[in-house]
């Protein structure tokens, strides 16, 4: 069976459907006991249900919070990979120093491949895997040249900081519609709870215009 997606059952901003459901919820706790004559259903449990809804409804995760995560998880990603452009400019230049007169040595540290890795990350991280091997075959030759042992592992430590920092990356936008699925549960279970007294509002206070007006949602067109 295909799934059903989950889709908001109310108009209206979120922060519009919070704010009536507390204001319901007020009003509901004062005519209590005329609901309760109507629709032996609702009743101080009920009430309670209805304010663990809106206290969820209030604290879930707001979409634009989840933005923000993901733009934190991409700025890791960013400076990750300017560290490995960094790293390969000190590479490049010990390379050329050990090796000024083989290109084909240059390019076993993929100094003919750098400008289609430095575009994207995934080819980076390929790319510093084969740097770090060429740099440890040729190890000797670079210490003797002036760069460190600890410079050479550096690359394999850069790398692994990359390839975490992209795979945080693209689990989380796998997650996050999962996470607005979830997040719109918790608010159309919230506004089951108004609909539901604004319904039976309309019925207690048949002969009321004032209260009935009490019990209504009406957000305004945004």
């Amino acid at each position: 069976m295909q799934p059903t997606e989950i889709v908001r059952n109310y108009n209206g901003s979120d922060a519009y459907l919070a704010e009536t459901a507390r204001a319901i919820h007020g009003l509901l706790l004062i005519d209590l006991p005329l609901f309760t004559a109507f629709d032996s259903t609702i009743t101080s449990t009920f009430v309670t249900q209805f304010l663990a809804s809106i206290t969820a409804a209030d604290t879930v995760v707001a979409d634009s919070a989840v933005i923000d995560q993901q733009v934190q998880r991409t700025e890791i990603v960013v400076t990750n990979m300017d560290s490995a452009k960094n790293k390969y400019n000190d590479v490049k230049y010990f390379v050329q120093k050990a090796f000024p007169n083989s290109s084909g040595t240059q390019g076993e540290f993929g100094l003919n491949d750098y400008e289609n890795a430095r575009k994207s990350t995934p080819k980076m991280i390929q790319f510093l895997d084969e740097m770090h091997k060429a740099a440890v075959k040729y190890q000797t030759q670079l210490v003797a040249k002036g760069f460190s042992a600890p410079a050479i592992a550096e690359i394999q430590t850069i790398r692994t900081a990359l390839l975490t920092a992209n795979t945080n990356q693209e689990v989380f936008k796998k997650q996050r519609p999962k996470l607005t699925e979830d997040r719109i549960k918790v608010l159309n279970t919230c506004y089951d709870f108004v609909s539901q007294i604004n319904a039976s509002g309309q019925l207690v206070f048949r002969n009321d215009f004032a209260k009935q007006q009490q019990y209504i949602y009406l957000p305004s067109t945004e």
